[in-house]
């Protein structure tokens, strides 16, 4: 297992050589990493960001962060005081039934969709250390993803801030089989275009749980057209 440190695009191509040689030399090689080392590996490397706004129009948004990451905690306390409080997972009753606790999120946010077309669900944000093992989030996200996959159906464009959460709203939230990498809004911020379950296509940003400043998230739905 290697587990580099990457702070500058001059490391990630380090990293992509150095995978390349092991692939070369027939090693077997699982990689997990952002959006910038995969498309290097692809040979698709961004070379500009999208236009603003992604959005035009008449569209819904749904943000959906499960990331505990100090940053995506600032993040999401600037999105809360500018567009109001989000829909929040109770980590206690997802230990007991993970369908019931996204029950009053997929509520209020299916009534936030259809009155403001902006609704957040988050997971809470203070985690308790009886919380802390992989049945405990594994629970926790499958409330989350639960609720995603009630409101995602109303969505035109869903932003998700976690890398493990956004493997999880694409695939079994959104129930996405593939996706095409339109390109990059922000550093490390990729936009894919997917269809849903019902064939219906979409937009998906995702912003990695490590990725930005306290802001960050407020220009990506700036980015996005939310004004």
């Amino acid at each position: 297992m290697i587990l580099p440190d990457a702070e500058s695009d001059a490391d990630i191509e380090i990293i992509s050589d150095a995978i390349k040689l092991l692939r070369n030399s027939g090693q077997p090689l699982v990689v997990r990493s952002s959006a910038p080392l995969a498309a290097l590996l692809a040979g698709v490397r961004s070379t500009g960001f999208l236009t603003a706004p992604l959005m035009s129009g008449t569209f819904s948004t749904l943000l959906v962060a499960g990331s505990h990451t100090e940053g995506a905690t600032r993040q999401l306390a600037a999105i809360s005081s500018r567009w109001g409080e989000a829909e929040v997972i109770d980590t206690a009753r997802a230990m007991e039934d993970p369908i019931q606790a996204a029950a009053s999120a997929i509520t209020e946010g299916r009534r936030k969709l259809a009155e403001s077309s902006f609704a957040i669900i988050t997971t809470e944000r203070h985690r308790l250390s009886e919380h802390n093992t992989l049945e405990h989030g594994e629970k926790v996200m499958r409330a989350l993803i639960c609720a995603v996959e009630e409101l995602s159906v109303s969505a035109d464009i869903v932003v998700s801030k976690g890398g493990i959460t956004s493997a999880e709203v694409a695939r079994t939230g959104i129930g996405a089989d593939d996706a095409w990498v339109v390109g990059q809004i922000l550093p490390g911020i990729s936009v894919w275009k997917l269809k849903d379950r019902r064939a219906r296509e979409l937009l998906l940003v995702i912003v990695p749980g490590s990725v930005g400043d306290s802001d960050t998230l407020m220009k990506v739905l700036e980015i996005v057209g939310l004004n």
